[in-house]
This record gives structure tokens, sequence and C-alpha cells, in this order.
């Protein structure tokens, strides 16, 4: 009995060392105030639900809506160019802030990552390289939050527009020639989100499929035909 004993609590001590193990080394997905809605529309909601919605554009498998009325500043923060909604499927898993880039891009950058601290808390993640702007390296600065749901990502770049940068889908790229910018804050709810991927690889196999079925369909068109002109040829001789 004894034995038994030693043996659950050892068990038991086990489950709780890995439970602080994973405590300490895995990132938290929360944060404080993880939207559940943004402006009033609520994540995986319909806009035919909202009657400011106007219909913008389709991009990837989502449609994107503009409000009539949104209101275009954060807190003090001006300058917002648009708000894009995106919806899959008829519901709401996506919406993108682009900012213009003028003379107070800098300062609306730290004015708006200050009112996101606040709001948001301690982020998950921070990028702060200043770069060159002729260089590999672009001015690169990103903020990111990862919630059980929501994510929520601030991405500021300044590159030179003959060099090639990545930056975060669904975000506007300005360029006036020389310089090429992305300001942009992206909200992502991810249960849509993920439903939006796991369509894509299924469009992707589907689309696989039909093109090996008319590669092959292409490759008997072309055996057949081989073959009738080496019958014509053969009874030419």
């Amino acid at each position: 009995m004894k034995r038994v004993h030693f043996i659950v609590r050892m068990l038991s001590l086990g489950v709780i060392a890995c439970v602080l193990i994973l405590a300490i080394y895995l990132p938290v997905l929360a944060f404080q105030n993880e939207p559940k809605e943004f402006r009033g529309i609520r994540w995986g909601s319909s806009a035919a639900s909202e009657k400011d919605l106007i219909h913008y554009n389709k991009y990837d498998y989502s449609d994107i809506y503009r409000r009539s009325n949104d209101k275009m500043q954060i807190g003090d923060v001006a300058g917002i160019k648009n708000i894009n909604y995106f919806f899959f499927k008829d519901k709401l898993y996506k919406v993108t802030i682009n900012f213009l880039n003028g003379k107070d891009g800098f300062k609306n950058w730290n004015q708006l990552a200050d009112v996101f601290d606040n709001l948001y808390g301690k982020p998950w993640r921070e990028k702060n390289d200043s770069g060159t702007l002729y260089s590999s390296n672009p001015v690169d600065m990103a903020i990111s939050w990862r919630g059980n749901s929501t994510n929520i990502d601030m991405r500021y770049l300044m590159w030179s527009p003959s060099r090639h940068a990545e930056y975060p889908d669904g975000c506007d790229r300005d360029s006036d020639g020389s310089t090429a910018t992305v300001f942009c804050v992206a909200y992502l709810y991810k249960p849509v989100a993920t439903e939006l991927t796991q369509y894509k690889k299924e469009q992707m196999r589907l689309k696989a499929i039909k093109e090996r079925a008319q590669y092959q369909k292409n490759e008997q068109e072309k055996q057949k035909i081989q073959k009738e002109k080496t019958v014509r040829a053969k009874s030419d001789l």
C-alpha cells in the first residue's frame, strides 16, 4: 500500500512540475481587453446585419467592406486612410486599419503604440528595426498581441521600392516613387481565419487533382494523335 501511495505521489508531483514548466516556457495566449468585436460588429457576424457596410472589393475568397460613417481616428491619433472589413462566407474575421504616412507618420506610430499599450497591456512581441532605407534591411517596426481568439498586429515598414519587403496580408502599400511604406493595424479573428485557411488548402487540393486529370487527358490525346500519324505513315509506305 505504501508503494502505491508513493507512486501516486510521484505522479502527482510530475504533473505539477509539467504544468509549471509549461506556464514558464509557453507564451500565454491572452491579453487584457481582448476584443470580441470591432466598433460594434462582433467577430463572426454577417455583413447583412450591418446597414452601413458598403461592399468594396473581393480578395482571396473574402468580401471586403467599408463603412459609410467610420471614424477616421483612434483616440487622439488621426491620419487613418481607410478601414477594411474582411468577411469569409459572410463572417467577419479580419479588420485592417491603414494610416497615411505623411510627415506625422512616426509621431502617429508612437502615439498609437501608447494607446494600444494602455488598452491591451504588454505585447506578445515587439520589433524595432530602424534599418536603412536603401539597404537590404528596411525600417521595420512591429508590435503584436496574441489572444485566445483574436490577434492584433501593428506594423510600420519603410523601404526602397526597388527592393522586396514582406508585410501583413490586407495592408495597403503606398509609394511616392522613391519610398514605399506600410502603416497598418490588423485584427484577426482566429476561428473564422482557420476556416479560411482550411478552405484554401482544400481548393488547392481540388485544383491539383483537376490539373493532374487535365494533364493525363492531354497526354492521352497526344498519344492518340501520334498513333494516328504512325498508322497513316505506314499506309504510305
